[in-house]
Parts: structure tokens; sequence; C-alpha cells
């Protein structure tokens, strides 16, 4: 649900999902993991530029009182224009439950 409400251009795009009684199915934007992103391009402008924009999307959440509670090259994909995307929403918790504090 989160997902869905969640809107910026460095995070994650959520198209739809799914469910039955044993899953879970998430349609997303066309993505890569990072990691195998980097085995393919080792750029360092564009490097650069992914964490700049994963900064902004964790701005982004920090300004919505949302942390993430899981950032690692797992939770980080990129686009087909090369743009990094925060993911990993499974690991998203408003500032103030259970113990979390800005």
């Amino acid at each position: 649900k989160r997902l869905r409400t969640l809107r910026h251009p460095s995070v994650l795009r959520f198209i739809a999902s799914a469910e039955d009684a044993n899953r879970i199915c998430m349609a997303t934007e066309p993505v890569t993991p990072l990691l195998a992103h980097l085995q393919r391009e080792d750029n360092e402008m564009g490097k650069a530029w992914g964490m700049h924009q994963v900064a902004k999307a964790l701005a982004f959440l920090s300004d919505a009182k949302i942390v993430h509670g899981n950032i690692c090259g797992a939770s980080i994909m990129v686009d087909v224009k090369g743009d990094w995307k925060l993911g990993g929403v499974e690991f998203l918790a408003p500032v103030g439950e259970e113990g979390i504090s800005l």
C-alpha cells in the first residue's frame, strides 16, 4: 500500500499488485538491480549521479517522516534511462513506529 502513495522521481514507481494466500506480486517500472547494472557499467559520473538521486529519495522520505530500514545495493534499482531508484519499500516505516526516530 505504501508504494502506491509514494510519488517521487527517485522512488521506484509502482504499477500494480496481486496477491493470494501464499504470496504478493508487485509490478513496477522496468528496472535492473543496481549490483547487476554496476557489473555492466563502470562510470564514475554515473555512480555520483546515482548516489545523488538516492540522496534525494531519502530526503523526500525524511520530509514525509518515513525512514528506510535497509539501504543497500539490493534496495536500489536502475531504470532504462540509467536513473537510480530507491526500492525496498518493505523496509519503510513511519518515524515514531517501533522506536524509530530521526
